[in-house]
């Protein structure tokens, strides 16, 4: 499926022009790239620009092709062994779907397991969430990733393709955001994302690779720079769940229990 015409077709022949331009190097900043002098937007976030109500027509081509990358793909459900999040499970948020756009990840979730629906949560940014197509019962809230993470003690946080989108420092505070409202030894962060192999790896990783750092600036990590960052937000790595037919992996991390004096 494609974006529109416009990102797929005039934009990218503007690139080679583009990345002569700045020596080849690929920007960092996700205000200030090949996205931005294209739209003339400088300082915004390809996110911010397509959640403008001006733009609500590219908008909404965007969440489409999201929407359809993510579910044209292995169900993360099948990737992932989900009885790990109701196993154990305490009352409260059960999961919590950081980013989540429409909600398909959440139906997913709810196809494995029914009448849970309104212990699940879709957040995004406001124009995205009115738009979503999850189950009704799903609570819809508005939120942004930058800012403290608003559900405390979940027992699940989930992030699908949404690290990939930042560099460093912003992935970081991202999950930091998340961290700060786990509880130790009982709530996990679950992060959906490709991960690079050290040698060869796949055409489509690669190709996403290179769309996701024209874009927004971002870049696919392998296990080692996933490990260094979560780590520096203080989560330790339970396990690294994958899928033969799957391009991407599902990294479970907590926030360790401190040991008692």
């Amino acid at each position: 499926m494609r974006l529109s015409h416009d990102v797929c077709g005039e934009m990218y022949l503007k690139l080679p022009e583009y990345l002569r331009g700045v020596n080849y190097e690929l920007s960092r900043d996700s205000r200030n790239g090949f996205f931005q002098e294209h739209k003339r937007c400088k300082g915004e976030t390809l996110f911010e620009y397509y959640s403008r109500p001006e733009n609500k027509r590219e908008g909404d081509t965007f969440n489409d092709f999201l929407a359809a990358y993510r579910t044209n793909r292995i169900q993360w459900v099948d990737v992932y062994h989900t009885k790990h999040i109701v196993d154990g499970y305490a009352g409260g948020d059960l999961l919590v779907d950081v980013g989540g756009n429409l909600g398909e990840d959440l139906d997913q979730f709810s196809s494995r397991h029914p009448g849970d629906e309104d212990k699940l949560v879709l957040q995004d940014i406001p124009s995205v969430v009115r738009g979503a197509s999850c189950h009704s019962e799903v609570q819809r809230m508005p939120h942004d990733f930058f800012k403290p993470q608003p559900v405390k003690g979940a027992r699940a946080y989930y992030l699908h393709s949404i690290l990939h989108d930042w560099n460093d420092s912003d992935a970081l505070e991202i999950v930091r955001n998340i961290a700060s409202a786990m509880k130790p030894g009982y709530s996990r962060i679950l992060v959906n994302d490709i991960m690079l192999p050290p040698f060869k790896p796949s055409r489509l990783a690669t190709a996403v690779d290179m769309q996701v750092g024209i874009m927004v600036a971002g870049r696919e990590r392998t296990e080692d720079m996933f490990r260094e960052l979560l780590e520096k937000a203080g989560l330790s790595i339970v396990r690294v769940w994958r899928h033969p037919s799957s391009v991407t992996s599902i990294i479970e991390s907590v926030v360790p229990e401190v040991a008692p004096y």
